[in-house]
């Protein structure tokens, strides 16, 4: 009978040690690999194809006394180390009675993002222009002010608010967000999602 009852603590022992020990011999750290396993990043070129179904756009523009058709088109996020920022390019083309064929150009934005609990989907936040750069600017020599300055603020606003519009990916539509979603953050100029159990 005593021998029977060493036996089963000897077993209980012996089970309970192989549940708690990782196959290194130490004990595993579930909280820490929970947290690994449901973390995951937005692949960019994701975030680009969600950016294909909505431009380009067209739409009429004012700013003061200048008027015109602003045509966005190919926004493309990409990559860059150490930045906590997402990085969009998008290209550009301004229409009125100063240009009737047309300024072109390309806007460089930083941007952060914004998460909707309710419809899951992920916008910008907070864009800032880094850089606009023209590929034909030239005003007619009759024209007694520089238009160049209007223009360039014109199309920022336009472009950035025009972004801020739209959503870059739907989180609903992932396999792989199926638990609570904790955070949603940039790093790297990618997005890291951070689900619970």
């Amino acid at each position: 009978m005593i021998k029977n009852i060493i036996l089963i603590v000897f077993a209980v022992f012996v089970f309970s040690g192989c549940a708690l020990t990782g196959s290194s011999g130490g004990k595993t750290n579930y909280n820490k690999v929970d947290k690994v396993n449901y973390s995951f990043i937005i692949p960019t070129p994701k975030l680009n194809d969600t950016l294909k179904t909505q431009y380009p756009t067209q739409q009429t523009v004012s700013y003061g006394a200048m008027k015109g058709t602003l045509y966005i088109k190919d926004p493309v996020a990409y990559e860059q180390n150490n930045n906590d920022k997402l990085v969009v390019v998008a290209n550009f083309k301004f229409v009125n009675y100063l240009f009737p064929k047309g300024l072109n150009g390309i806007i460089d934005i930083t941007s952060g993002i914004r998460f909707e609990v309710k419809s899951k989907k992920i916008f910008f936040k907070n864009l800032k222009v880094r850089d606009i750069k023209f590929e034909n600017f030239s005003s007619s020599k009759y024209i007694t002010y520089d238009p160049q300055e209007i223009i360039t603020k014109l199309i920022a606003k336009t472009v950035l608010e025009s972004l801020s519009k739209k959503y870059i990916y739907n989180l609903s539509l992932d396999s792989k967000s199926l638990g609570t979603i904790e955070s949603v953050k940039v790093s790297n100029s990618r997005i890291f999602v951070n689900l619970g159990l």
